[in-house]
């Protein structure tokens, strides 16, 4: 997935590239090995593709890989079309019968070239044995190869079919629409509420409209959900619609532009001195949302305003620019966020520049155990750098990069190839971010505040010292970390809130809780 970067965050190292958006990843070329030119049969493309592949996941993959246990896990997967296949592995050799057949038997190679010309002939006289693999199409063949293969890597890691990678791609550029809400109606679907300024209402559809035909196609009986997903469609690609308008005896046909429809992801109020900021997710708007309500707010209010809550609270996150430019609103310089992979490109360094649109306002950030990916940088980048008090229970923990890598059959490999480092130089990974004021298991704001000023305080610094230096990849450590503050779902949601007003309205109380996390300046 692409990683935009607006232009006000100082970028080191490579340059990301800014050809669309999506959650958390990098687009690069997929990594082809220098193959002879062949012609595109059979057997050939199964050679270009099992090459690719393979050596995409050997060159960028987070961790080294082992390639002969992903091999053999790729060539298991075609058991999904051929169930009496079966692979042997040792003594330096690799065998692979069907029933009591002994089909194909050669050294076990050591590269992702070698295991894709030993797909590729295992392939073949299996092929002599198996009707079914002997039919196989070429997706069907490598759907199951590399689909057990991703089984290997890590949860975020896939491969999209031909098919599958084309939506993919859509998305990525992102989905038009009309700008219309609707409900279902026995002759298709009824329009409830028109979007100002997008098509629908600028080409004078009304509330009560029901749409009857969408391009050649009749919707009546058709779901809301068909309906709209009918009306979707790539950005600026017109959709013709039919109209029937109630007093009317005939439909009137329209032709609308598609346009870029961004759901709504900052919801702002007010109480009593403190601006209260729901982030729900990260879209292409998030940050420009949230610094016009900022602006919004601070001219209403004043100097009234007292402090701000971002609420990340059941937030999973989305892009990974807009977490970055959200952080670099209110910080005055430092390191936002640092990704960290084997491939030289997955090196980034994200750097604030000067500037606080708050003025040092307080801030409060409230996290729990559905807080993940984007909103956990954020958190992470305005707590190391002691810009913002963190409240609630450890977050989820979804702290790795995703790169999209074309593939010869024009599919995509999705592959994990980077970890998200905080500031303090601790992995987001698994663990997710350890609150400053810890309020799992309890129940008053006032006594989580009173206690936090007495011995919690300590206990807060003992709690970020261990995060902090905690490995993620350690099962033993894992499990001693999720038992610091673990979240407990559907407990008082208000809990939360009254303890970051609490802390916001008094400032030295504020200033303690924000300079314990903060990362000494040259660590």
């Amino acid at each position: 997935m692409t990683v935009l970067l607006a232009n006000s965050v100082r970028r080191n190292s490579f340059r990301l590239l800014a050809t669309g958006a999506i959650t958390l990843s990098l687009l690069t070329a997929a990594c082809v090995p220098n193959l002879p030119v062949q012609s595109e049969d059979s057997e050939n493309s199964r050679l270009r593709m099992f090459a690719a592949g393979l050596s995409d996941i050997d060159k960028v993959y987070l961790d080294a890989p082992d390639m002969t246990h992903l091999a053999v896990a790729g060539l298991e997967g075609l058991r999904q079309i051929e169930p009496g296949l079966f692979i042997r592995e040792g003594d330096g050799e690799t065998r692979l019968s069907i029933g009591a057949a002994n089909v194909y038997s050669a050294k076990t190679p050591n590269d992702p070239n070698g295991w894709a010309a030993y797909f590729v002939t295992a392939l073949e006289r299996a092929a002599g044995v198996s009707v079914a693999l002997e039919h196989a199409q070429n997706e069907k063949i490598f759907n199951a190869v590399f689909n057990n293969v991703s089984r290997k890597l890590d949860p975020y890691s896939r491969y999209a079919s031909a098919k599958k990678a084309a939506a993919n791609r859509i998305k990525r550029q992102g989905f038009g629409g009309i700008g219309v809400s609707l409900k279902a109606h026995p002759k298709g679907a009824t329009i409830l509420k028109l979007a100002p300024g997008l098509p629908a209402e600028k080409s004078k559809l009304k509330v009560g409209d029901i749409i009857i035909t969408i391009g050649d196609s009749a919707v009546a009986g058709f779901s809301v959900a068909k309906i709209r997903d009918l009306i979707r469609g790539p950005v600026n690609v017109p959709v013709s619609v039919r109209i029937l308008r109630p007093g009317q005896s005939a439909a009137q046909r329209y032709l609308l532009e598609r346009a870029r429809i961004t759901a709504k992801t900052v919801f702002d109020s007010y109480h009593k001195g403190i601006g209260v900021f729901r982030i729900n997710g990260f879209n292409r708007d998030t940050a420009s949302a949230l610094e016009r309500a900022l602006s919004k707010a601070q001219l209403r209010h004043g100097k009234k305003m007292r402090g701000i809550v971002l609420d990340l609270r059941n937030n999973p996150g989305g892009l990974l620019d807009q977490a970055v430019d959200i952080a670099n609103l209110f910080l005055q310089g430092g390191q936002i966020i640092a990704t960290k992979g084997r491939h030289k490109n997955s090196l980034q360094d994200f750097q604030a520049t000067p500037g606080d649109i708050l003025e040092g306002l307080p801030i409060a950030v409230l996290i729990n155990g559905a807080t993940a990916s984007a909103a956990e940088i954020l958190a992470a980048a305005l707590q190391d750098n002691g810009r913002a008090v963190v409240i609630g229970s450890s977050s989820f923990g979804k702290g790795t990069v995703q790169t999209v890598l074309r593939l010869p059959n024009d599919g995509e490999f999705i592959l994990t190839w980077a970890l998200i480092v905080a500031p303090s130089g601790y992995a987001l990974q698994k663990l997710g971010v350890i609150p400053t004021v810890c309020t799992a298991g309890k129940s008053n704001a006032q006594l989580i505040i009173k206690q936090f000023q007495k011995g919690d305080f300590e206990r807060s610094r003992t709690l970020l010292r261990l995060r902090r230096a905690a490995d993620f990849r350690d099962p033993r450590q894992q499990r001693r970390i999720k038992k610091l503050c673990p979240w407990r779902p559907n407990r008082d949601i208000g809990l939360d809130r009254r303890v970051a007003e609490l802390m916001l309205r008094a400032q030295d109380r504020y200033a303690r809780a924000a300079n314990l996390a903060r990362v000494p300046s040259g660590s």
